[in-house]
């Protein structure tokens, strides 16, 4: 109840910004636009999910920052998304981003450096528990391998690990965690540190591109 003692125009300004907070928190991620001039690269997507998993692809207008959040494909249980080309003329960033059957979320982060006309295929997978994706050079598709300039750039606790102190691929197979799994966690949880756009990466933004 109101106290009456505070005037209404107080207690609107007081509520005014807590419901511009929940409208902005609800506003969906933007589609990714592909580049139409300069030198590009294609990203394809395979996905591996367990029945009721969806994931996500997305991209960053900063991609050393990990800002400007959008949504670039999305996919679930045999179903695939289209190739899209990306940008092929410095630091690209990739989320990979899964959405369990549970109600679990977990992501993968890799920084890479596309070399114009390659092709790169991402490999979201469910696991037990959680999820894992790396993205591959499929310069010889009968040859795919980890792409060689990869940096996970996210760590338990941090969605953005700064590039300087992001670990390569190569460091990571010398410490056997080369295989870009994660562990599935509760929505805010999975959310915490991901520098999104006023948003959170919710079911609608997944089915925006898939369907039902």
């Amino acid at each position: 109840m109101t106290d009456p003692r505070i005037p209404r125009f107080v207690t609107g300004f007081i509520g005014l910004p807590l419901l511009l907070a929940a409208c902005a928190a609800q506003q969906p991620i933007p589609k990714y636009v592909a580049p139409q001039t300069g030198p590009t690269a294609r990203l394809l997507m395979r996905g591996t999910m367990d029945p009721g998993d969806r994931y996500g692809v997305f991209l960053f207008d900063n991609a050393s920052e990990c800002k400007g959040m959008r949504i670039a494909a999305a996919g679930g249980p045999q179903r695939d998304p289209a190739a899209i080309t990306i940008p092929a003329t410095g630091i690209s960033t990739v989320d990979i981003f899964v959405s369990k059957a549970d109600k679990t979320q977990c992501r993968v982060r890799w920084s890479f450096s596309p070399r114009p006309g390659g092709s790169y295929v991402v490999t979201p997978r469910s696991t037990p528990g959680g999820c894992a994706g790396l993205i591959l050079d499929a310069s010889d598709v009968d040859k795919m391998k980890p792409e060689a300039t990869l940096l996970r750039r996210d760590t338990p606790g941090n969605a953005c690990v700064p590039l300087a102190s992001s670990k390569s691929i190569a460091q990571l197979a010398a410490q056997g965690g080369a295989n870009g799994t994660a562990a599935a966690r509760p929505p805010a949880a999975a959310a915490s540190g991901a520098q999104l756009p006023g948003a959170t990466v919710t079911e609608d933004d997944l089915k925006a591109l898939t369907g039902p």
